[in-house]
């Protein structure tokens, strides 16, 4: 089934939820790894495609929430109680939001801090500065801090939903 339903995620939603999960993943290792580098071709090389996966997320996440808009979303499982079903949804929202805010961050570092984004060789987004500028250096502080956020973020999510899967066997991990 393409389109979700009120017992389960359609195949476009599960598509969505863990092809971004992957490249959020990939991304978060990459940027802890490529910072830690000597700068070089190599690290420059990384530096690029961390740019383009991150502005690849921001498109994919943009897209999945259109297809959330326009599909039902599946009912949290029977029998958690007003605290579980608030933290749940919370956790979720505010997933969307960093995911959103996340390349956000990235470009406006990016672009105001004087390195253009050449997207996979189609497109490239020139930088408005020639060098560091003060929203340049705001956005690489914010885009740092958000790296740690959602690494807190996406491990209590993950670890809500091996709760669900292995602790309640509610089958929630399976839905999606």
């Amino acid at each position: 089934m393409l389109k979700n339903t009120q017992a389960s995620w359609g195949i476009i939603s599960r598509l969505f939820h863990w092809v971004i999960a992957l490249m959020v993943v990939t991304l978060l290792t990459v940027g802890l790894i490529m910072t830690g580098m000597e700068p070089g071709a190599e690290k420059w090389k990384l530096y690029g495609l961390h740019k383009t996966t991150g502005m690849t997320v921001l498109a994919l996440v943009i897209l999945r929430l259109f297809w959330r808009v326009f599909n039902p979303v599946p009912a949290l499982p029977k029998g958690l109680s007003q605290w579980q079903m608030i933290a749940a949804y919370a956790n979720i929202y505010f997933l969307y939001l960093l995911l959103f805010c996340m390349p956000l961050s990235g470009f406006i570092m990016s672009v105001f801090g004087g390195h253009d984004i050449d997207y996979f060789g189609l497109v490239t987004i020139k930088a408005v500065t020639q060098g560091q500028t003060p929203l340049g250096i705001l956005s690489h502080a914010v885009h740092i801090t958000l790296a740690y956020v959602i690494i807190g973020v996406v491990s209590l999510h993950v670890a809500a939903a091996l709760y669900h899967q292995f602790y309640l066997k509610n089958n929630l991990l399976r839905r999606m």
